[in-house]
């Protein structure tokens, strides 16, 4: 036990220079884990160390150790003693009746530094007993003797408090003391300088660290690690990154592999040095093994999280605008690169999206979704499900909403502009005039089998105007409707549609309903209209060339975007751009593509009780909100159309997001040249 304790601030000297990096390639942060499935003798890992291209991992059962090399399927291998090590004298040896040692490291020069809490001094307390008060020092170990290496000079510091639980030292001599405040870096001779919370630090209780070779710092908690890199600090935590969030020994490879003994068993945080293109192709192989369900695209979930074969895909709420986002990345990625197989991936989706009107039989009212009455592997949200009369074989979910329109007459543009063959585009014109022809019949209503209108399908001015029921609706329902009327056009060429559009615009004022479609406080705010909203701007303002409308047309969408810009999301960044020509923060959001998490699990993440985190005055008691987006790798899974603000959140993995949110952003950028090729 002593020995454990003695090793938890190990160093690694050996030097490296960091992997190759250029303009053309990032840094994707890649975990993966061993548990006692892959060999451990028992998930409670108490340290870690590398020595002769071996990482030996003490667990509580055994010792088992694997070559650095070895294939991330061989087993670990149990191990009666560990080799020879050169390391500083164990802790008990070094303990006098006033000087109680916490960690010992070899630095940089050699040096055996030692941090140690220094009985002050006691007082007797009578009935309670004798308190004893502590200070906290560094000592340099000289021969058996502890020499003192400094008192603070530097009262900003404030180490008076701190105990010093690990440490580690870098080429340039400097000392990365760990702390329950944070992490102290003094260079031996009592000048210091405290990282805590408010310099970025995610979490403030440091019990190991680590000086990697390519210049990162690694830090673990009882709550997961942070990294160093760049001046920027990350946290890792969660079963995306470690089995267990109880980090109690780090220690890095040459290559800048970081390894991690924990609770739950020992993680390795590669940072794998990729391309936008290889991201790419990732996402499309999470898709298509779990999420493509005959050209459909939306989440799946699994009986097993840890059995990526355990999956049933969801026959969702919303199938239309899911699938309409996948088809849409896929109708760019044919445009900017002509790959037969972007095409064809294009066209099984929108055959699938066309069939959702046809098989309900209603002309011009597209179901939810429909689902093969033999279909495998698929389960069916809740709702109202009804046979179809046009295939007996099919069954198809109505009450279909606003949100499936949104989708439906995005997709059908960019399809259509960019895609289809004649064929395609005459049955895609039959398609967007029945639809639009059934919401002009019935008063700008979707009516389902019922003869009733449906939940949220409703556009017309005698509710969006005239019912105040409809008024938070109002804003973003406007600017919906108007787009599907540009789109109609645009397609059909009918004058009617343009009619209909104008009619709107100067009677019934859906252009000025439509400025202030982003809500703000005190209402509520409901991020998957956001995402509804910028699947809107894009395709009317494309098409829109009148000045005068495109003036508030655009008067909207900046009001929008200057809300939404702090959350770096790059859909609504590239949307912004690619329809006004401006700057539209590109780097930023080319910064969250790249920080995009390769595993799309719902992994349960915790930030709220981060130390660098602020709670926003937004919160409730069950979602916590912080005032900043933190970067995508830290949150729950997500799409565009999610709440990146909330803290919280996960299910333990159970489901799995697919890639199209990622592949929309991305080679939506690529089309319009926001992002290098």
């Amino acid at each position: 036990m002593f020995e454990t304790l003695c090793f938890l601030g190990a160093v690694v000297t050996i030097s490296a220079p960091p992997p190759a990096h250029n303009g053309n390639s990032f840094f994707q942060d890649i975990s993966t884990q061993f548990t006692p499935r892959q060999g451990l003798p028992s998930n409670d890992v108490r340290k870690v160390e590398i020595e002769d291209g071996y990482l030996w991992a003490f667990c509580s059962t055994g010792l088992v150790h694997r070559s650095l090399n070895a294939p991330d399927t061989a087993r670990w291998e149990p191990a009666a003693k560990r080799g020879p090590k050169s390391s500083p004298m164990p802790l008990p040896m070094l303990a006098t009746r006033d000087i109680e040692p916490t960690f010992s490291l070899k630095d940089s020069q050699g040096r055996t530094i030692v941090g140690a809490r220094v009985k002050s001094s006691g007082f007797s307390d009578g009935e309670r007993g004798t308190a004893v008060s502590y200070l906290y020092k560094l000592f340099r170990l000289d021969g058996n003797a502890l020499t003192s290496i400094g008192e603070s000079k530097d009262v900003r510091a404030l180490l008076a408090s701190h105990e010093f639980t690990c440490g580690a030292s870098d080429k340039a001599g400097h000392l990365w003391i760990g702390t329950p405040r944070g992490i102290a870096v003094t260079d031996g001779n009592g000048w210091f300088h405290m990282i805590t919370g408010k310099e970025g630090l995610p979490v403030e209780d440091v019990r190991c660290i680590a000086v990697a070779p390519n210049g990162d710092v690694w830090a673990g908690a009882d709550e997961g690690a942070c990294r160093l890199r760049d001046g920027r600090w990350s946290y890792f935590c969660g079963k995306r990154w470690m089995p267990g969030n109880q980090v109690r020994s780090i220690t890095v490879a040459l290559n800048g592999d970081a390894w991690l003994a924990t609770d739950g068993g020992v993680a390795r945080i590669e940072s794998r040095s990729t391309t936008f293109a290889e991201k790419a192709k990732h996402y499309e192989e999470v898709t298509a093994a779990r999420h493509n369900r005959n050209g459909f695209v939306t989440i799946c979930r699994f009986k097993d999280p840890e059995d990526l074969n355990s999956w049933e895909i969801e026959a969702s709420d919303n199938d239309g605008i899911w699938s309409g986002l996948y088809c849409a990345a896929e109708c760019f990625r044919y445009a900017s690169t002509k790959e037969p197989e972007a095409r064809e991936l294009a066209r099984k989706s929108m055959r699938a999206i066309m069939d959702l009107e046809r098989l309900t039989g209603i002309s011009g009212f597209p179901a939810r979704c429909v689902v093969k009455k033999d279909e495998k592997r698929v389960f069916l949200s809740t709702g109202e499900w009804h046979d179809s009369t046009v295939d007996p074989n099919y069954r198809w979910k109505g009450d279909t909403s606003s949100d499936e329109l949104d989708g439906h007459y995005f997709v059908y543009s960019i399809y259509y502009d960019l895609v289809a063959d004649e064929k395609e585009k005459e049955e895609i014109r039959a398609l967007v005039r029945r639809i639009t022809d059934h919401l002009l019949k019935n008063g700008y209503r979707l009516i389902d089998m019922d003869g009733k209108p449906t939940r949220w399908a409703v556009y017309g001015p005698q509710d969006l105007n005239d019912n105040p029921e409809w008024e938070e609706q109002r804003c973003l329902n406007s600017l919906s409707m108007l787009k599907y009327l540009k789109v109609a056009h645009h397609i059909t060429a009918d004058g009617k549609y343009q009619k209909a559009y104008e009619e709107l615009v100067l009677k019934h004022h859906y252009l000025l309903n439509a400025i202030n479609q982003k809500q703000v406080p005190p209402a509520e705010i409901n991020h998957s209209d956001d995402q509804l909203a910028f699947m809107s701007y894009y395709p009317i303002l494309l098409y829109e060339r009148d000045a005068e409308y495109r003036r508030l047309l655009l008067l909207s969408l900046e009001r929008s975007w200057q809300i939404e810009r702090p959350e770096r999301n790059p859909f609504f960044d590239f949307v912004y751009g690619a329809v006004t020509g401006k700057p539209c923060d590109a780097e930023e959001s080319v910064s969250t593509l790249q920080e995009w998490p390769s595993d799309l699990r719902h992994w349960n993440v915790k930030n709220s009780y981060r130390s660098d985190i602020t709670i926003s005055p937004l919160s409730t008691a069950n979602r916590l909100e912080g005032t900043r987006v933190l970067p995508a790798g830290e949150r729950r899974a997500m799409q565009w159309s999610d709440n990146p603000y909330v803290l919280d959140g996960g299910d333990n993995g159970r489901r799995e997001y697919d890639g199209a949110a990622w592949l929309l952003a991305y080679w939506l950028g690529r089309y319009h040249n926001l992002i290098p090729n």
